[in-house]
């Protein structure tokens, strides 16, 4: 096998991680949100909450964490969500979301933020909540 030269070798690992064989972090970002929300809209709570971030975990415990869902989830009637192209900056990414309801006349837009903790992406937003939409700009 020949040696790389140094410029060739730093390219080879260049390409080798970013993109090639490396997971798609805006896929990813996008199945998370989907999957938090879908989890969060079939009362599969432990599972939403075990999507937050550790600090977040720890900063609002489980059970109010469920009682405010369970509150957010009888005013809205149900529950869908519509994810936009995520933008992701190194550790953190922001993902555009609807929310659609039965009792809605119109989708609420919002931000979602995730934070990349030991190769998967968390819910980094306060409370588990969505962010204004406006904070979903790079």
């Amino acid at each position: 096998m020949k040696a790389l030269s140094l410029p060739a070798a730093f390219l080879a690992l260049a390409v080798m991680t970013t993109g090639c064989g490396g997971p798609d972090r805006s896929a990813l970002a996008t199945q998370t949100v989907k999957a938090y929300w879908t989890d969060i809209a079939h009362m599969q709570l432990r599972q939403a909450y075990n999507m937050l971030t550790p600090g977040d975990q720890v900063a609002r415990p489980f059970s109010s964490y469920t009682q405010d869902m369970m509150g957010f989830l009888s005013g809205v009637g149900g529950l869908q969500v519509r994810t936009g192209k995520p933008i992701v900056n190194s550790d953190v990414a922001l993902v555009p979301v609807k929310l659609f309801s039965p009792k809605a006349p119109k989708p609420l837009p919002a931000c979602q933020h995730l934070a990349w903790v030991n190769n998967h992406w968390l819910i980094s937003d306060q409370n588990g909540g969505l962010s204004p939409p406006n904070t979903c700009r790079a």
